[in-house]
């Protein structure tokens, strides 16, 4: 019988990171208005925590 050689297949190492750096760019006007919102969501909360306050006393 004759032994049969196998030779491996080559090895790849994939990058772990991405070859061009990326930079996140964020919409001015979306920016805005998000932290508007967020404003209003806050004062909201405020609010109804203050008037619970005063209900429960």
């Amino acid at each position: 019988m004759t032994k049969l050689r196998i030779t491996p297949a080559p090895y790849v190492i994939m990058p772990k990171k991405d070859s061009m750096p990326t930079t996140q760019l964020v919409n001015p006007e979306l920016r805005k208005r998000n932290e508007e919102r967020v404003k209003r969501l806050v004062d909201t909360l405020n609010k109804n925590t203050r008037n619970k306050d005063k209900t429960s006393e």
